[in-house]
């Protein structure tokens, strides 16, 4: 929520000079929604896209009661679909057009999630009963873990599409996954590569560009 205001604050600072900004996706609470920030900075927020579980019945009813704490909103499939996480222990992916949520699961503690090859999913889930942990679904089976693997702290997780690994980061570990027996039905992460980072409690992975 914190970088969210930062980048908020970024947007309303361009704005004046004539540059215009991408619109903004926010959560934090019950709601996660799109503004336009040229708007926004002239101090008016306008929401261009709203979502709340409340009302999708292809939610189980405590997945409904479990979105009330959003932690990450991640726009996937070129914005066309949202990957949403809550901290009350659920994720979802929602199509932006219709709202409708095309997969569920009940993950403690949720921080992350990130799409990968071959219609699966990854989640990161942070300190929690059942949680400190990385689990693997596929988009066809919502709520149905195939694989776990322990990452203690568990908060970010991004998909290399170039170098085709999963980085994920949890407390003060950056680690690089491989994925083993993709294909089968009984696919899995192996650890390639593990790192130290300065500080502890290691939140959000962002891709850089390559110049």
């Amino acid at each position: 929520m914190r970088s969210g205001i930062l980048i908020g604050t970024l947007c309303l600072l361009l704005g004046p000079i004539g540059l215009r900004a991408a619109p903004l996706m926010v959560c934090g609470g019950d709601e996660v929604y799109l503004i336009d920030t040229d708007t926004a900075a002239s101090g008016k927020v306008e929401k261009l896209w709203k979502w709340h579980a409340k009302g999708h019945d292809e939610l189980p009813a405590d997945l409904r009661a479990s979105f009330t704490e959003t932690d990450e909103c991640k726009p996937v499939n070129d914005g066309r679909q949202v990957l949403i996480c809550a901290y009350d222990g659920a994720c979802a992916l929602v199509d932006r057009d219709s709202g409708r949520v095309l997969w569920y699961a009940h993950v403690p503690n949720a921080h992350s999630a990130e799409l990968l090859p071959n219609d699966r999913l990854v989640a990161a889930s942070s300190r929690r009963k059942d949680g400190d942990r990385l689990l693997v679904y596929n988009l066809s089976k919502p709520d149905k873990p195939l694989f776990a693997v322990s990452l203690p702290r568990a908060h970010g997780v991004l998909w290399d599409d170039k170098r085709q690994k999963l980085w994920a980061v949890g407390d003060d570990e950056l680690r690089c996954y491989e994925l083993k027996d993709w294909e089968s039905d009984k696919p899995s992460l192996k650890l390639s590569v593990s790192s130290k980072i300065p500080d502890k409690d290691g939140h959000d992975l962002q891709s850089a560009a390559q110049g």
